[in-house]
């Protein structure tokens, strides 16, 4: 289900620190807009940061984009 894909995509962010959506996408069987829904809500909860062009690739970060500008 949602919970157990988001989850698993949470597990493969903290890992790999880096994904792309349409690989992801692939690796669920689901579509892009689905990945991006699922990162969508992960982002609320969890260190996540996207790519501002349309949200190709995410990252698993301990500090928001934000946060890094001094």
């Amino acid at each position: 289900g949602t919970a157990e894909r988001r989850n698993e995509i949470l597990k493969i962010l903290c890992r790999r620190r880096h994904e792309t959506v349409p690989r992801l996408a692939a690796e669920f069987g689901v579509s892009e807009r689905t990945i991006r829904r699922d990162i969508e809500a992960l982002s609320l909860t969890a260190p996540l940061y996207t790519q501002q062009d349309g949200m190709t690739a995410v990252s698993y970060t301990h500090l928001r984009a934000h946060e890094t500008r001094s």
